[in-house]
Formats: C-alpha cells, structure tokens, sequence
C-alpha cells in the first residue's frame, strides 16, 4: 500500500521471541501428557532419539520436561538479547549453564529459523534451557538429526544428555 511505512524488523523480534516461548509451552506440556500416559507414538519415539525407554530414561527426561517447562512459564523478552560476537553471531543461541539470570543469547539462524517443526525457534528455546545446570545439565555431544539418532544406537546414556536428541523429541 503506498504510503504505508513498513514497521522496522527490530520491533518484530520481540513477538517472535513471545510466540517462541507460547509454542515452546505447548509443545512442552503436549510431550509431557503423552509421554505420561505412555502413549505408543510417543514411546516410540522415545526409544529412537534416546536408544532406551526404562523407566530410568523416562523419568529423567519426565523431570527435564517439567523444568524447562517451569522455566519457560517465567521467561519474557528480557531474558533474551542478541549475540554481538561475530565468532558466534551465526549460531541459533547459547546460554551460560550456570546462569541463574537466565539470558538467552540469539544469533541470526534463530531469526530464519521456523518457528516450529524441526529446527525451529521453540527448538532452539528447549534446546538452550536444557543446557541450565539445574534444567537438564545437557550437552552437545552431537548435533543435527542423523547424528543424533546415531548417538542414540552407539550411546544411550550420552543420547539421554544431549541438547539435540531432547529438542527433536519433543519438536518433531
């Protein structure tokens, strides 16, 4: 429309980063209920992200599940800013384990990022909460898709603490 001025991309970000922590919840509190009612699917894909589905297994990603969703509850706009290093500015995010803040540093793939399915900036979000010490204390032995589902055929128990096979369990 002529004469119409186009809101400048910066006042978007922070309805994206809001919507990323709604999605996140959902996605959250959908894995949650299905994993607890044991749900076939769900077990299923259990099994193939962590290469294990004991009751162990299930109960440490069932206590990673419901923190990284008590946590997001509290998140807002201000737990996130933008990564200024230009070593690391390509990245999708990263936080300090230790934080008790809570700061979330976005790079530019979490802004091309989709905001769900695999991939997706409510991945990126769970994927980085996990990593808190009191969260998840997860790592990243590994990264993407392939690899990860790998990891959880030679590795389970390095599987079961990896960012990456957490965050496509519950994304896809």
């Amino acid at each position: 429309m002529i004469g119409e001025k186009k809101i400048p991309r910066i006042l978007k970000k922070p309805g994206v980063i809001k919507d990323a922590i709604e999605i996140s919840i959902v996605l959250l509190e959908n894995k949650l209920q299905l994993l607890e009612r044991n749900d076939p699917d769900t077990i299923v894909a259990f099994k193939e992200w962590f290469g294990q589905d004991d009751e162990g297994a299930k109960g440490i990603i069932l206590e990673r599940i419901k923190r990284v969703l008590r946590v997001s509850k509290k998140l807002s706009v201000e737990n996130f800013k933008e990564i200024n290093d230009k070593k690391s500015k390509t990245k999708y995010a990263e936080i300090y384990p230790d934080d008790e803040l809570l700061m979330v540093y976005l790079g530019e793939e979490f802004w091309i990022a989709p905001i769900t399915g695999k991939d997706s900036r409510c991945g990126v979000l769970i994927h980085e909460l996990s990593h808190l010490n009191d969260i998840g204390g997860t790592f990243d032995y590994t990264r993407g898709e392939s690899d990860c589902l790998m990891l959880a055929r030679k590795d389970p128990s390095d599987a079961l603490y990896n960012a990456d096979s957490f965050e496509y369990f519950i994304e896809i």
